[in-house]
């Protein structure tokens, strides 16, 4: 049976996508099969092609598109452990798409008939996480791009960088608090080989439960 563990985080630059290549690249160190989800991945992975479709053709895909790309995918899996990086619960984009928190946990209600992923959620500051991701990205208009792209959530109310953390800090609360009752692990964003034992040891704790 395949563990599917669910990297999030708080903001991007907070060390989610570093945390997710060295867990997988330490849990194949171990001799475990593992399939790195990468978070781009979506777009090209044969299980969400339905979902590809739909966010290309009208920028939103439905609940029930990523349900059934989800049961696909949890169906096909196979490895010993999958790692996926921001993928489960799907939180940001329902958020994003203008869905409401009562519509939300509706959906994570169904999800988990089909997934219940360990979640190790990276948390931090997002005012300081955004301008690292800025500077990660190597590209000068990258950090107005996504505040851009938090703005054009209905109701957002983003408008520049600060407004895009108190975005991203409201995102964090209700991640948390409707993940209360999943396998939720809170891993406070620090350096890289810490929060890599952290997670190591959470995951291994999991496996020994299969």
């Amino acid at each position: 049976m395949t563990v599917f563990v669910a990297v999030l985080g708080a903001a991007p630059g907070v060390g989610k996508s570093t945390l997710c290549d060295r867990l997988a690249a330490a849990l194949a160190d171990r001799g475990l099969s593992v399939d790195h989800f990468r978070e781009e991945e979506i777009l090209s992975r044969p299980a969400y092609a339905p979902v590809a479709a739909e966010f290309r053709a009208s920028g939103v895909v439905r609940p029930e598109t990523l349900l059934a790309a989800t049961a696909e995918y949890v169906a096909t899996a196979t490895g010993d452990v999958a790692v996926t990086d921001a993928l489960f619960p799907y939180l940001p984009s329902l958020r994003a798409w203008g869905h409401l928190p009562e519509q939300i946990t509706g959906f994570l209600v169904e999800l988990a008939r089909i997934v219940r992923p360990v979640l190790l959620y990276v948390d931090g500051d997002p005012l300081a996480a955004l301008p690292r991701a800025a500077a990660r990205e190597q590209d000068a208009g990258w950090l107005d791009w996504h505040v851009g792209k938090l703005a054009a959530a209905p109701g957002s109310g983003v408008r520049d960088v600060p407004t895009a953390a108190a975005y991203l800090r409201a995102e964090r609360d209700l991640t948390l608090r409707l993940l209360a009752d999943w396998d939720l692990h809170v891993l406070p964003a620090g350096p890289p080989e810490e929060l890599l034992r952290t997670a190591l040891a959470v995951i291994t704790s999991a496996l020994a439960r299969c």
